[in-house]
């Protein structure tokens, strides 16, 4: 019976380790099959990534072409550019003589407008003395129409005064 029960546990063990070998293979050909998707997606990445590459290429090319253009572009806006400051450079020369002589008119113009100026500051300085003098003038008839006003009204209210005793006798008999 020992012989047996000892049996029995070799026949365990061996399938044991038959079941654990069998589980190792099992693993082994997980990790292998994810290997497999892991290096077909590599792949699949490499030539994606390849294609990206073609057409960064390509744009790149498109570009230094474009780019070149460009330049070609500023070396004609250079020399355009050049061309258009000397002409400015004779332009401004060509100016200043001219800017020179209507400065001289200018400088006549404004010693004659001054002197005009100060013509019609003294006719306005005369004008000013004649308006001071016709204010005090109106003043004076102002206030001597004032007085004058004034004593009409005085005479005025004595006159109703005198007018309204010489009626009151008369009202009182008609009554």
């Amino acid at each position: 019976e020992l012989k047996q029960v000892g049996d029995a546990r070799d026949l365990l063990t061996l399938q044991f380790n038959a079941a654990s070998v069998e589980l190792k293979v099992a693993n082994v050909d997980t990790v292998v099959a994810e290997l497999r998707q892991d290096i077909t997606a590599a792949e699949g990445a490499r030539r994606q990534s390849q294609a990206e590459a073609s057409v960064a290429t390509a744009n790149l090319a498109r570009e230094r072409a474009r780019c070149d253009r460009a330049t070609e572009d500023l070396n004609l806006l250079k020399v355009e550019l050049a061309s258009e400051q000397m002409r400015c450079v004779a332009d401004r020369k060509a100016h200043a003589a001219e800017i020179d002589t209507v400065t001289r008119e200018c400088e006549t113009s404004t010693r004659q407008l001054r002197e005009e100026a100060a013509a019609v500051r003294a006719r306005l300085d005369d004008a000013r003395e004649d308006l001071r003098r016709e204010a005090h003038v109106a003043d004076i008839v102002n206030t001597r129409a004032k007085d004058a006003m004034s004593k009409l009204a005085d005479d005025n209210l004595q006159l109703r005064r005198e007018l309204g005793r010489l009626s009151f006798p008369t009202e009182a008999a008609v009554g």
